[in-house]
């Protein structure tokens, strides 16, 4: 798994809507079309989706959930990929970042300035971490769950893992099998919610800190798996529409 920052400077001032996601979206498989065609349309279709995608990070202003974009600010997002395939993809198309090649983001027009690796890890090196008896998850951008059209605004361990879980399951070489129902709990959080605006509707989430705790009838083998999990949502990002900005977030122990 590989974590990467795409860095970029607008040139002519424009809006995207809320956290910029569906945009960065749009302009990651307008670059696998330009690159890699037959993947692009493969991704497409995947079920489960071997990338996150964080929100757009800059100097703009967010007005009535809509983010203005100003001449030469500088602006990120990351991407991180969760399985060989599609990390060698993204690697290779480092030689389209650079300042010479411009492109559209929403409505501003912007250069690139780069492309860096930030964060780096193994599925087994996860796994092979001691674990304790509490940890943290920091929600950095607007996170939710759904359920029968419904959204789900409270991170409790069998949403959060069972949405870890499955994706852990379709890209690690090894897989887990973990009950976190019985043997975790929140035990302390602070979150608030907010209003995600998209082009065609709206999504609320939760953003903030949450701690979790290990009852005492956890193995050790138990709490190793579900830290591994935790951990692993570093790249995957929690929750629903994480390949459009939402659900980023960061383990602490």
């Amino acid at each position: 798994m590989i974590k990467y920052r795409l860095m970029f400077e607008c040139i002519r001032e424009g809006t995207v809507f809320g956290q910029g996601g569906s945009e960065c979206h749009g302009l990651f498989f307008a670059l696998l079309r330009e690159s890699h065609p037959d993947y692009s349309q493969t991704l497409h279709e995947a079920k489960s989706n071997p990338y996150s995608l964080g929100p757009l990070c800059g100097e703009g202003r967010r007005i009535k959930g809509i983010y203005h974009l100003n001449v030469g600010s500088k602006y990120s997002f990351t991407i991180s990929s969760l399985s060989d395939e599609i990390g060698e993809v993204i690697s290779s198309l480092q030689t389209l970042f650079h300042p010479a090649h411009q492109f559209r983001l929403g409505s501003a027009d912007c250069r690139w300035l780069g492309l860096e690796k930030i964060a780096e890890a193994h599925y087994q090196q996860l796994l092979n971490k001691n674990s304790s008896r509490k940890f943290a998850i920091n929600f950095f951008s607007p996170t939710c769950f759904r359920s029968q059209g419904v959204s789900l605004l409270f991170p409790s361990p069998e949403l959060v893992f069972a949405n870890l879980l499955e994706r852990w399951n379709a890209f690690a070489p090894v897989c887990l099998e973990v009950e976190p129902n019985d043997v975790l709990f929140v035990s302390r959080y602070n979150l608030k919610t907010s209003l995600v605006q998209f082009a065609k509707y709206k999504m609320t989430g939760f953003t903030g800190r949450v701690e979790y705790s290990f009852s005492t009838a956890a193995s050790g083998v138990t709490r190793q798996s579900i830290e591994a999990l935790a951990r692993f949502a570093d790249f995957a990002g929690i929750g629903y529409k994480t390949g459009m900005g939402m659900g980023e977030s960061k383990f602490y122990n």
